[in-house]
């Protein structure tokens, strides 16, 4: 097919032929007319974030919504991930009550779910996939729950089930998802007991345990450590720990680094705009871990944020375009990605949390999927990206 370029090339040649010819028959040679060479035109700038991230090769991306993916509102996901992606969490059918609802009986329904997902997410485009999580402490099925606090597991067989788990899930999507949420939270609450249902039954080497169960189940898979709290020593997240996660997850990295168990360490970075961490302490707690980090599950919750729709989403595209200039000038942050987008459908305004409220707005999409000032603000980062350190 001729393009519009080649057209007029084309046509300016045809008129100077016939000039030609035209001044030869009348006996009147006339000098040679001189085409202008056509200047191509400005590219538009791109529409979405995504090709801005590929640019600077940056994995940014978002959790999958399991409420949009099932919903009328499937199209509109995958349109923006199209768009404005380059990577997925997949993690809605990989918590383990999910999964496992009984002992002994996987759940077939939300497997075929994951991997309409995973379907889905190939035909935008998007084959970088990040499974969420194996091991997640505090939240297991309840028949889980009554056997490990009702003390009818020994240690081996707790650890027992504990292998046999993670070694099906990642066996189960081999070459379909290449990084793995290997432990969710560990020890949370940090020095207490309680809600560490591994740590009671097997102590903290349950960990370890994972680590290599997964690592011996896909070698080619990359595997995290994931955590709340644990970006900064400023501000305050979501959970607002007392404790101190961050030495507890660089010594727990330590450890499984040197028996070459993980890949990164998982920043969880649930916000709170009115107490949002200082850009320096960001930086430096990123490059202190000694490993790839990576932003899992970012939002920006603005439930304690008075004033203005206006005011309030000026101060949250702040604070989205501050992390992302962090993670951009630490030089150790390998990827950044939302947890869910559309503030209506995000976790921060779901009733099953205490927590949770209509004013959080914690996205950088509206309520109807629409991109808010912070989508602009991380626009304008991607577009001119801080120099890396």
């Amino acid at each position: 097919m001729k393009t519009k370029r080649s057209r007029r090339r084309l046509l300016g040649a045809v008129a100077l032929l016939v000039a030609s010819g035209a001044s030869t028959a009348a006996g009147c040679a006339a000098p040679p007319t001189r085409l202008t060479p056509l200047t191509p035109p400005t590219p538009p700038p791109p529409t979405g974030l995504r090709p801005l991230a590929d640019k600077i090769q940056l994995r940014f991306g978002s959790a999958v919504s399991r409420v949009l993916f099932e919903s009328p509102h499937r199209r509109s996901l995958l349109d923006i991930f199209a768009r404005d992606f380059n990577m997925a969490t997949i993690h809605s059918g990989f918590y383990w009550p999910a999964w496992e609802p009984a002992q002994g009986h996987i759940n077939a329904s939300v497997v075929d779910e994951m991997k309409r997902q995973i379907d889905a997410l190939h035909g935008v485009g998007i084959s970088d996939l990040r499974g969420h999580p194996l091991v997640f402490p505090t939240f297991e099925p309840q028949w889980l729950t009554d056997q490990l606090f009702g003390g009818k597991l020994s240690k081996a067989q707790a650890s027992e089930l504990l292998v046999n788990h993670v070694r099906a899930v990642i066996e189960r999507f081999k070459g379909l998802i290449g990084e793995w949420v290997v432990v969710n939270e560990p020890f949370r609450f940090y020095g207490a007991d309680r809600g560490d249902l591994w740590k009671i039954v097997i102590g903290e080497d349950y960990v370890e345990m994972a680590f290599r169960a997964a690592r011996e189940a896909d070698p080619g898979a990359k595997l995290l450590l994931n955590d709340y709290d644990n970006h900064a020593r400023s501000g305050r997240g979501v959970y607002s720990s007392e404790q101190d996660p961050i030495n507890r997850n660089k010594m727990l990295i330590e450890r499984l680094r040197a028996k070459g168990l993980v890949d990164g360490i998982g920043l969880q970075m649930h916000i709170r705009a009115d107490k949002p961490p200082k850009h320096d302490d960001l930086i430096e707690t990123m490059r202190s871990y000694g490993v790839p980090v990576h932003i899992t599950e970012l939002d920006v919750n603005l439930k304690d944020v008075p004033g203005t729709d206006e005011a309030r989403f000026a101060l949250q595209a702040q604070v989205y375009a501050d992390v992302l200039d962090a993670a951009l000038r630490s030089g150790v942050c390998n990827s950044v990605c939302l947890w869910e987008f559309g503030d209506k459908y995000s976790w921060l305004e779901d009733p099953y949390f205490d927590f949770a409220s209509p004013r959080a707005d914690g996205t950088p999409y509206d309520d109807d999927l629409q991109p808010k000032p912070a989508y602009h603000a991380m626009k304008r980062m991607l577009l001119n990206p801080p120099v890396r350190r």
